[in-house]
């Protein structure tokens, strides 16, 4: 019997990847994990890509991306690194509070890092709204934690989309802007305009599991 037992478990994990490949393709969207050091293409930034963190945002007892306990009531995602071409321009940093149950309210915090040299970071701190300049590039942009409802299933799903002006950087969750960051000049010089991200990756460095980059 236990030749068929394993059959039968082999095929009802073919029949749940089937699904979620249907899932996939109806949403019309593929998503892979970022691989550390491997700079990903990014092709409709204006039009918002998605990044997947591998939590719903309610601690399960198992450290987001580890197979250590976590009792900590909140868990600190390690840098989403933005490029324009082969430069690195802006890191992104994600702390999830959990929500203490299904249904419940968490909290999403997110800081902006301007790189420097080709970020055209500056050594100050600042804070993160929707009203702030467009020609300045703190090295460290924190953002007030937005509250969201944590949903079974439901992995935390950023909107990363730069503006259609490409003045601004503008992450979302379920719609709503949980922080933005003015774009980089090129070679910080405003009269050459705005650089263009076209890619992300995560450091090579990068603990536990990364997020999914999903287009």
């Amino acid at each position: 019997f236990e030749p068929v037992a394993r059959i039968s478990m082999s095929e009802r994990l073919l029949t749940v990847l089937f699904l979620l490949t249907l899932v996939g393709n109806a949403a019309g969207t593929l998503c892979k994990y970022l691989r550390r050091g491997r700079i990903e293409k990014i092709s409709h930034l204006t039009d918002g890509e998605l990044l997947m963190f591998p939590t719903s945002g309610v601690s399960t007892g198992i450290k987001a991306g580890h197979s250590s306990s976590d009792t900590n009531k909140k868990h600190d995602y390690d840098a989403v690194e933005l490029y324009a071409g082969n430069k690195h321009i802006v890191d992104l940093f994600l702390t999830v509070h959990y929500a203490p149950g299904y249904g419940k309210q968490g909290t999403l915090e997110l800081m902006f890092q301007h790189i420097m040299p080709d970020g055209c970071g500056d050594f100050s701190f600042d804070a993160c709204s929707k009203d702030i300049p467009n020609n300045t590039f703190p090295l460290a942009r924190f953002c007030a934690a937005v509250p969201f409802t944590a949903v079974k299933d439901k992995p935390i799903l950023l909107k990363v989309r730069a503006l259609k002006n490409s003045e601004f950087l503008v992450v979302s969750h379920d719609g709503k802007e949980i922080g933005r960051a003015a774009i980089p000049y090129k070679d910080c010089d405003s009269s050459k305009g705005r650089q263009h991200i076209d890619g992300v990756d995560v450091p090579s460095s990068y603990s536990g599991s990364p997020p999914r980059f999903c287009q």
